[in-house]
């Protein structure tokens, strides 16, 4: 009996001291396509990190930054990759999302080589290529520094084209797009 109350006692302290595997929280993901955070979540997944990490990641590929948007007010994402701009404005009309950094980087202007657009000031009367919408936290930036140092609405003097990245990009290439 001594040695059946021990061997009890021993297999649970055994037990009790193994640790606990817990089952592997989901996180849905909406991410675009073709976006940088695509592949950054795929090599996370390639690379066991996410398991490590106690995830299950359910990753959604979405066609444009407002899919993904979409997909979270739909409740079928958990997260996506947005920018402060949009949060802040879910959050003025009472929608309680957060906004955690993700990436440092903001956009750049782009032109063709042969360009006559060289600054700002030459935008104007120019087709402008626009990632994502009017919300877009890049053409926010953009037309407060064109107001900044031009006193030049942007909104009203170019004529604007919204769009997915890559859909852009080819625009500028073939010359239907006079920047992006």
């Amino acid at each position: 009996m001594k040695h059946n109350l021990r061997g009890l006692f021993l297999a649970t302290i055994c037990l009790l001291t193994l640790p606990a595997q817990a089952s592997a929280e989901k996180m849905r993901i909406a991410a675009l396509a073709y976006g940088t955070a695509n592949w950054e979540l795929e090599t996370i997944q390639q690379a066991g990190i996410a398991k490590k990490l106690g995830l299950d990641l359910e990753i959604t590929k979405v066609a444009s930054p407002q899919a993904g948007k979409i997909a979270l007010q739909a409740d079928s994402a958990d997260l996506i990759i947005s920018d402060w701009i949009w949060v802040s404005r879910q959050r003025f009309n009472n929608i309680n999302f957060t906004f955690a950094p993700y990436s440092s980087t903001h956009g750049a202007l782009l032109v063709p080589a042969n360009s006559a657009i060289h600054s700002l000031k030459d935008l104007s009367g120019k087709k402008l290529g626009i990632a994502g919408g009017g919300l877009d936290k890049n053409w926010i930036l953009l037309r407060a520094l064109a107001v900044q140092k031009l006193d030049l609405d942007l909104d009203n003097s170019v004529d604007k084209v919204f769009g997915a990245p890559p859909l852009l990009n080819q625009q500028l290439i073939q010359g239907r797009l006079d920047a992006l």
